[in-house]
């Protein structure tokens, strides 16, 4: 038997799930032809399938090293890398790829994507171009497109790409090279979803809608699109999509569905029943969904507070005592930290400052965050008693210039830095930046913090009824939570103690509902703006929001979110003794 024949067969025992006489075949094979390429490029998959990452991550490496090794190779070893989450090395396996086959379309499909994973949109756009010339027939390269303009927050022409992404899916055609896969439903629908995420930050409301709803038409098992419905719906409990969401719940095939599957129903069937008043039902929902989300992170919460104690005893009253007055003369826009707890009400906060002509709301910038660790590290900062050379000077000079120069790089790439000039404000609303006033502060002595907060139950539930994509493992567990909440509030009384009133300002959620003209003047006099009306018209301003909040800041203000918690208040006590708030027992 020649190898392609015991090749055959090795793809057909696979194929039939009989996984492991495929692989003692394949083992045979290789005996006979241990240098046919194929069959050991087959064994590699196999073994990735069956969890040898580190075996077949070897495999692939050796024939990557063959002069005869293909293309696909080096995609598949890309791909083992960056599901390892090692998108660095895949992305330099990639590029040394495409200079061996300049050619190759799928090449730059891959490589693209390995940038996206490093955060490097703006790269893998022209990467992904070039490959859209080459290759106008994959989809994929298409799809990867519109994630790349969604990351770079241009949502409309990431739908632009995704559309044509899906229009190839309709009719693929003939390509020049063959496709790793043809897309399947599952394919399709992930790219409607992504072009759902990108309808919902341009504001195209409608059209997200409709965008769902075509999904659920030919899958009405797709939980991830029945929690993008939930939170473009209101539900009662006569709402057929509230019943078609239990049916599948009870469906004796949610069994075999993977976690994240379980997750998104049970989030959304929690947002259904909260809509329809029923909290016993809604909380049954929640604690589900959040239970299995929780299983997701390897978190140490005790870790994680205790990380918050080590901060507040970095930074001492003595650490602010120099700090140089506000500069009024300046060559570049300032820098306003808008931080807190997630659910806190930032978003508003945000929206009513970038409704002022000469501020600009940046989103959720993981600049700060990322430059502490590339800079300090993973486990700054040491206990005072260990007191390492690691706040330098010199470093934090570096933090400083490089958040600036990324900052006006990710503004660039959106095309909005020529729109900023040096009486404007930039506003930064990543929320955990609250860990790192003290380190922000020794770095760029101009920035502005605004501290949002709000009841401390209405934050802790709002953030317990949403499946956040990344980030916040804390949020996933009542007690955890709590507990997390009370260490993030002791840092920030420590911050409002040491730190001038001119670089810190405590805005309350619920003075903004009920009072919402006088805390919009303090809010833009600590940030150094003239006073307007414009910003009292927050919900008509229109741009790319990026976070749970998009349908709240588009509508006038309302108070429904004030106090949500008390109905809820029989299902939450693992929270409120977390909270240890003795009033809130006492409501209960």
């Amino acid at each position: 038997m020649e190898a392609q024949e015991h090749l055959k067969r090795v793809k057909e025992l696979w194929a039939s799930g009989q996984h492991q006489n495929a692989v003692n075949e394949c083992q045979k094979a290789l005996s006979i032809f241990p240098q046919h390429l194929d069959t050991r490029h087959f064994y590699a998959l196999m073994l990735n399938a069956a969890g040898r990452v580190e075996d077949a991550f070897q495999t692939l490496k050796n024939l990557c090293e063959r002069p005869d090794a293909p293309p696909i190779v080096f995609q598949d070893l890309g791909r083992i890398l960056m599901a390892a989450n090692n998108a660095d090395l895949a992305q330099k396996v990639l590029q040394f790829a495409l200079q061996r086959f300049p050619q190759h379309a799928a090449g730059y499909r891959e490589l693209g994507l390995a940038m996206l994973k490093n955060r490097e949109p703006l790269q893998a756009i022209e990467v992904l171009e070039k490959g859209t010339h080459l290759e106008r027939g994959d989809w994929s390269l298409w799809q990867n497109l519109g994630m790349a303009y969604a990351e770079i927050e241009k949502p409309n022409e990431a739908v632009q790409h995704f559309d044509r992404a899906l229009k190839i899916c309709g009719s693929p055609g003939n390509l020049s090279e063959p496709f790793y896969t043809l897309p399947t439903p599952n394919d399709i629908a992930g790219i409607k979803l992504a072009k759902s995420d990108s309808l919902n930050h341009a504001g195209r409301i409608e059209e997200l809608r409709n965008c769902v709803l075509d999904v659920l038409a030919t899958a009405p098992e797709n939980t991830q699109a029945w929690y993008a419905l939930s939170n473009l719906m209101h539900f009662s409990s006569e709402s057929p999509e509230l019943q078609q969401m239990e049916n599948l719940a009870k469906d004796a095939s949610i069994a075999g569905m993977p976690a994240i599957a379980k997750q998104y129903l049970n989030f959304a069937l929690g947002k259904a029943w909260r809509d329809a008043k029923s909290p016993e039902n809604a909380m049954k929902y929640y604690d589900t969904a959040n239970r299995l989300r929780r299983a997701d992170f390897n978190y140490d919460n005790e870790a994680a507070c205790l990380h918050l104690q080590h901060i507040k005893d970095r930074y001492p009253a003595a650490c602010f005592s120099d700090l140089p007055a506000i500069a009024s003369n300046k060559d570049s826009a300032d820098i306003l930290f808008v931080i807190g707890m997630p659910r806190c009400g930032s978003t508003l906060t945000e929206q009513i400052l970038s409704s002022h002509p000469h501020a600009h709301g940046a989103g959720e910038l993981l600049i700060a965050p990322q430059l502490k660790q590339s800079i300090f590290g993973e486990l700054f900062p040491f206990t005072s008693q260990e007191n390492p050379d690691s706040e330098t000077q010199t470093k934090i000079q570096q933090f400083g210039r490089e958040y600036r120069q990324q900052l006006e790089q990710r503004l660039n790439q959106r095309g909005q830095m020529d729109q900023i000039g040096r009486d404007h404000v930039i506003v930064d609303k990543m929320l955990g930046n609250f860990m790192w006033v003290g380190l922000i502060l020794q770095a760029i002595p101009n920035a502005r913090f605004i501290h949002c907060t709000r009841n401390a139950v209405d934050t802790c539930l709002s953030a317990y009824t949403l499946r956040f994509s990344s980030g916040y493992p804390y949020c996933f567990d009542q007690s955890e939570l709590g507990s997390y909440y009370k260490a993030y509030e002791d840092l920030m009384a420590h911050w409002h103690n040491v730190v001038p009133e001119d670089r810190l300002l405590k805005v309350s959620y619920e003075r903004i509902v009920a009072n919402t003209e006088s805390e919009a003047k303090r809010i833009t006099e600590f940030a150094g703006l003239a006073w307007t009306d414009k910003v009292l018209s927050f919900h008509k301003t229109r741009r790319a929001i990026r976070t749970a909040s998009f349908d709240q800041v588009n509508k006038p203000i309302y108070s429904s979110s004030v106090e949500r918690w008390k109905p809820y208040a029989t299902w939450l006590r693992p929270l409120l003794q977390s909270l240890g708030h003795a009033e809130l027992k006492e409501e209960i």
